[in-house]
């Protein structure tokens, strides 16, 4: 599927080797520099890829997380060359299994907003009958198709090309989804389009269109056209920026009244817990998903300022003004659990009430929850 991302690829090993290297930073009396070789090993396997994710584009919502990782990682190397007492080494091995868990799953979820889209792209038939001048009937792939063709089409199989009926008359399911629906009785001449369905009849069908010709490829060249835009992951470079303004203030205020060694750990806590990921993911996932869902219908979103106008479409089916409903509705409920969560934390992170590891934690549950009620726009 296509992805403007680059994604984290082999995380299942990257996750038990982060979990293996991470557990001896939990004995306690372990000594700092051994403290300092198992987290840089954590931070080898783990810490790369949302390193380069973080600091390839600096407005993309794994900034922050770059970030604080980068920050707290320097200082505690430092601090250990200064023989200071407060180092990170085991907060950051001990979310880097969690930041990997997150990845996974989070990209398992996604995975299930594409599955209409794949579903599209790999439904039309790969082979179908061809009947020959002398009668004989072939199975052939759809691409040795040409104009003029006649197709024979058994009970339930779909038309491969568009074309006209050529038998004395036919029951066609004119819809490219694939649940049941009412049959049209078609007549000879009459036109049929690739990727409908041929109903309890044998049936054979002239080809006027194939190839790239037909309305399905037409749709399905649209789709991969508008994947690159539709599948971005939108973020804000305005929020981005606001999160690191309010980490770096409450580094400023904690560093005056309660040292730089806690100031250093709030900043990156701060950052942790006001990930951009809420925001970013809630307009990616259910555009990812209300593409899949439109394209069934014959609508191809090719961006997301087109999203806005389906309520505008004029066609007999509402399924464009339902689905930019449903999309609304959606958005606002993720838009809701986000600043739900960021009012809770966000105070709890300013005064130091949560630590890094807790703070990961819940972006990790917000973050997932926002993806989860995306899934649910039918």
């Amino acid at each position: 599927m296509i992805d403007e991302q680059p994604q984290i690829t082999n995380l299942t090993p990257r996750f038990w080797a982060t979990c293996l290297f991470a557990m001896p930073l939990w004995l306690r009396a372990l000594n700092p520099w051994l403290q300092f070789v198992f987290a840089t090993l954590v931070l080898l396997i783990g810490a790369k890829p949302f390193l380069q994710r973080g600091f390839t584009n600096i407005c993309n919502r794994f900034t922050p997380i770059a970030l604080a990782i980068s920050i707290a990682y320097v200082y505690s190397f430092f601090a250990l060359l200064l023989r200071e007492k407060f180092l990170y080494f085991k907060q950051l091995a001990t979310i880097m299994p969690i930041l990997l868990l997150w990845q996974g799953c989070e990209r398992a979820l996604i995975e299930m907003a594409h599955l209409s889209i794949q579903r599209f792209l790999n439904f039309f038939p790969q082979k179908a009958s061809k009947m020959f001048a002398d009668g004989h009937v072939e199975v052939v792939p759809v691409e040795r198709f040409v104009e003029g063709d006649f197709v024979q089409l058994k009970p339930g199989e779909t038309i491969p090309v568009d074309g006209m009926i050529f038998s004395n008359s036919a029951e066609i399911l004119e819809s490219l989804q694939p649940a049941n629906g009412p049959l049209q009785k078609k007549r000879f001449g009459e036109r049929v389009l690739g990727g409908w369905k041929n109903g309890q009849e044998l049936s054979i069908v002239q080809a006027t269109e194939v190839g790239s010709g037909t309305v399905y490829a037409r749709l399905r060249d649209a789709l991969l056209e508008s994947l690159p835009v539709a599948v971005k992951e939108y973020s804000c470079s305005i929020f981005i920026v606001a999160v690191v303004l309010v980490a770096f203030i409450a580094f400023l205020f904690w560093s005056l009244t309660s040292g730089f060694e806690r100031a250093i750990g709030l900043f990156c806590t701060v950052l942790m817990t006001m990930s951009t990921s809420t925001w970013a993911l809630s307009r990616s996932v259910v555009l990812r998903k209300a593409i899949g869902i439109g394209i069934w219908h014959g609508i191809v979103i090719n961006a997301a300022n087109n999203f806005e106008q389906l309520y505008k479409v004029d066609a007999q089916s509402t399924a464009p003004r339902d689905l930019n409903s449903a999309k609304q509705r959606i958005v606002g409920q993720n838009t809701f659990i986000a600043v739900l969560c960021n009012a809770i934390l966000i105070p709890m992170a300013l005064s130091g009430s949560i630590t890094l590891i807790s703070g990961t934690l819940w972006m990790v549950i917000t973050s997932l929850c926002v993806v989860v009620n995306s899934l649910r726009l039918k």
